[in-house]
């Protein structure tokens, strides 16, 4: 685990354990990654509502410093942990510390596409998507065991920047319904001029992920099986920090194209609605 990874660990776990207090002026490393806003948030997050049932969508190959957090809020309060991917955790084992193996192994997870998947009606508590809706309906697993698990392009000429109109309906309708009255769903994502944006990968291949802009971004705050309870806006300075902005317009200029990371990011908790 790199430092920076480490740092934001170690801050988020004091935060979730209440050694801390939270804010988003915390003193983290500068670093191009959002993970330094988004998982100090999902901690405080987790802390605050207490939910017993938590379903991770994107569990396998999720940032070290996320799924250490949902590990230790699994072993320190009691949660009943499950996952969905479209990858199985043993297929990508070499990324995970030795020390966490057992137990990221013990989380029960299924692989399939969140949008079709049959989930229990009611089922969680809490559902979490940290920095995962904007690649599904891109990424695709791999069909061998070749350097990466994914089925990723190695030139940008081969990247497929298409996907289907309705993924984030169908991703929140189906996750609404495996919620339980008044559960939660919280998320983040990459935000900044919109559309599809051509990325390079930690191995050099090229890939695609959605970046959300105000009329997609409403597909999700706005959808009418949820109310919105809280929604953050951060945007990459120069210097490598992270800074507040007053909604999606403030992150109208950002774009990621041809980075290997986002410049702008957003984050939400949802509630579902009793009636839709």
């Amino acid at each position: 685990m790199d430092q920076h990874t480490q740092a934001v660990l170690d801050y988020s776990l004091a935060v979730l354990r209440g050694q801390a207090p939270h804010s988003f002026d915390h003193p983290l490393p500068a670093s191009i990654s959002s993970r330094s806003i988004e998982v100090p948030w999902v901690a405080e997050t987790l802390r605050g509502l207490g939910a017993k049932r938590h379903l991770d969508v994107g569990f396998s190959l999720s940032s070290l410093d996320s799924l250490g957090v949902l590990l230790a809020n699994r072993r320190d309060n009691g949660v009943e942990l499950q996952a969905v991917d479209i990858i199985e955790p043993q297929r990508v084992q070499t990324r995970y510390p030795a020390a966490w193996l057992a137990e990221i192994m013990s989380v029960p997870v299924r692989v399939g596409d969140i949008r079709a998947m049959s989930l229990e009606a009611g089922g969680h508590d809490l559902i979490s998507l940290i920095s995962t809706i904007e690649h599904i309906g891109f990424d695709k697993p791999a069909a061998d065991q070749g350097r990466s698990a994914f089925d990723r392009a190695e030139s940008e000429a081969e990247v497929v920047t298409q996907r289907a109109a309705d993924v984030n309906r169908r991703v929140l309708d189906n996750l609404r319904g495996a919620l339980a009255a008044g559960g939660h769903l919280l998320l983040t994502v990459p935000m900044g001029k919109g559309g599809p944006v051509v990325l390079r990968d930690s191995l050099g291949f090229f890939c695609v992920q959605w970046e959300y802009e105000a009329a997609s971004w409403a597909e999700i705050v706005e959808h009418p099986g949820f109310e919105l309870v809280e929604s953050h806006y951060f945007a990459l300075g120069d210097d490598l920090a992270w800074r507040a902005v007053n909604g999606p317009a403030g992150l109208a200029r950002a774009e990621a194209r041809h980075l290997s990371h986002s410049t702008g990011c957003a984050l939400a908790l949802l509630r579902k609605k009793a009636v839709a």
